[in-house]
């Protein structure tokens, strides 16, 4: 705030100085609210302004008026306070009139969100919980309203997929429950009928289970390793069978994550956003504790991180709300976040990668209507440089590559004269990400994620407006030829696609209702966990753990 407050007395000083000179119209500057700054339709709004004459004198408060392109004239004063405004972008003017008769004018975009939906929450029973048949189960939940003033409005139910309406209200105990796998759902209502969902799962046994933890999963190997630290003996028809678990772990802040990376066992990084206050957020693990350790504020989300150390990251991001967008890059030096890049001539940055600190990639949208074109940075060590933009084959999504010498990118486009009119495919650059071109087209579907190793790379998708479609591609060719590989996730969309350094590959995605977890497994995907809320990143330190991450959702899988 220092820095804008400095730039703001510099304008003020500047424009006064010349009007002074030419003696033609009075001085306005707006000093709150700030640009771009983000209000929900219940928050009251601070309008304030400064204004001088030519000749030094302040302009009377009568002689000031206030006035949004949306809702009109909003009143007269130096200061201002103002609530109710319509949802959407609003251009707040004000306006100064000075003794001659002559205006000056000062403007900023703001944008209100309309009704938010309210968060659900489930305190009881634990997700994955196991129970006998007539045991007395105890259902515990909240919700809150990101209005705030709807908070005493709110309204909860609880839906089992085998019994159906369970309860409603903060708190239902059932002893009656159908033997099976129940799927729970809470649905929170505030007062003008916006909901929000969670969900969880329980099972209910004739017989005393075995011990659970917090996320099920479905059985993946018929032996078990050294390596795995959480077991449960799982009964089938014809076999008895080992399976490992995901842990679920405590947020340490309320933020949706879309990104991962692990530098090492101790040192991972998680990176998303904070919805409340437009913020990027950056989480770190040092081994034992997430912590935040670092917040940008009003720079919207941050989608990936990548980096070889500490002191060497780069978290990219940004945000795009109507005609307005801006991508950002902020990265590590000497221990602290600095904004690095940004601009408003592109669209949101949604992935990074590099060969070494002097070798950086950054990819994303392209500014307009958002639908047919890409922006690709460079960074060479120094400063970040446009090298491939305006691509017509729709935005980038992920960018990765085979060494130096073979870089690959994924894009999509909606375009609604195909059909169907979803569009993607796997780009390929040889020369440095100066030059691309199309190996694998497919349609229906985004591609969204990519990772390789030195022999093959995968790249994984589905429909993102719908949340379905899963897709996996692979190549051992080097990128030239591509195989759509079958996987049992028509109901998800496939966010993100990582692998060891031991051969195995992990996908995570979801639906409009869960989230998923896939592994490969002897080139069979097989579902691991499911029933957590969306996945959209994994990444792991290379042998021992592996980490996914989701909206206020972060999984530990000890391999």
């Amino acid at each position: 705030m220092m820095r804008r407050g400095l730039e703001k007395v510099c304008v003020l000083f500047t424009a006064t100085l010349v009007c002074c000179v030419v003696g033609c119209r009075p001085v306005v500057l707006i000093m709150s609210p700030d640009n771009n700054d983000r209000f929900s339709k219940t928050d009251e709004i601070f309008l304030r302004c400064v204004a001088f004459s030519p000749d030094y004198t302040t302009v009377p408060a009568d002689a000031l008026s206030w006035k949004s392109d949306r809702d009109g004239e909003l009143g007269q004063g130096k200061q201002l306070k103002v609530s109710g405004l319509s949802p959407g972008l609003h251009t707040i003017t004000a306006r100064a009139t000075g003794k001659d008769n002559r205006h000056a004018y000062a403007s900023v975009r703001i944008s209100v969100i309309g009704n938010m939906s309210p968060i659900a929450f489930i305190e009881m029973p634990e997700n994955g919980a196991s129970f006998t048949s007539g045991d007395e189960i105890r259902f515990k939940g909240r919700g809150y309203d990101p209005d705030a003033s709807q908070n005493d409005n709110l309204s909860l139910q609880w839906e089992s997929s085998i019994d159906g309406i369970i309860g409603t209200g903060n708190a239902v105990v059932r002893a009656d429950m159908s033997e099976g796998n129940h799927r729970i759902t809470l649905t929170v209502t505030d007062g003008e009928g916006a909901q929000g969902r969670t969900r969880c799962t329980v099972n209910v046994s004739g017989t005393v289970p075995a011990a659970t933890t917090t996320v099920p999963v479905v059985p993946t190997s018929t032996t078990t390793t050294a390596r795995v630290t959480t077991t449960t003996t799982v009964a089938t028809t014809s076999t008895t069978t080992t399976v490992s678990h995901w842990q679920a772990v405590e947020l340490p802040v309320e933020c949706d994550l879309k990104g991962v990376s692990a530098l090492a066992g101790d040192s991972v990084y998680a990176v998303g956003g904070d919805d409340k206050t437009n913020s990027g957020v950056v989480l770190h693990y040092n081994g034992h504790t997430w912590s935040e350790t670092f917040r940008a504020g009003g720079a919207g989300f941050f989608y990936n991180i990548w980096g070889n150390d500490a002191n060497g990251l780069f978290a990219v991001g940004g945000y795009a709300e109507g005609m307005l967008q801006q991508g950002t890059v902020y990265s590590t030096r000497d221990g602290f976040w600095t904004e690095s890049y940004s601009s408003s001539a592109m669209g949101t940055l949604f992935s990074v990668w590099g060969n070494g600190e002097g070798d950086v990639f950054a990819v994303g949208g392209g500014v307009g209507l958002g639908t047919v074109s890409g922006t690709l940075l460079g960074y060479n060590g120094s400063e970040w440089e446009s090298v491939y933009t305006q691509f017509s084959g729709g935005w980038f999504y992920d960018v990765c590559g085979m060494g130096r010498d073979r870089l690959f990118a994924v894009s999509g486009v909606y375009d609604p004269l195909l059909e169907p009119p979803l569009k993607s495919a796997v780009l390929m650059s040889s020369n440095n990400g100066l030059s691309w071109h199309e190996t694998h087209v497919v349609t229906g579907v985004f591609l969204l994620d990519l990772w390789s190793d030195e022999t093959v790379i995968y790249a994984v998708g589905g429909n993102i407006a719908e949340r379905n479609g899963g897709t996996v591609l692979y190549s051992t060719d080097r990128g030239d030829a591509w195989t759509e590989m079958e996987i049992d996730a028509q109901q998800y969309c496939l966010n993100a696609v990582w692998g060891d350094m031991n051969g195995n590959v992990y996908a995570v995605g979801g639906s409009s209702l869960e989230g998923v977890v896939f592994r490969l497994q002897e080139s069979k995907w097989v579902r691991m966990a499911y029933g957590m809320r969306p996945l959209y990143g994994i990444g792991g330190d290379g042998a021992e753990k592996v980490y996914a991450v989701g909206d206020e959702t972060i999984l530990i899988y000890r391999q």
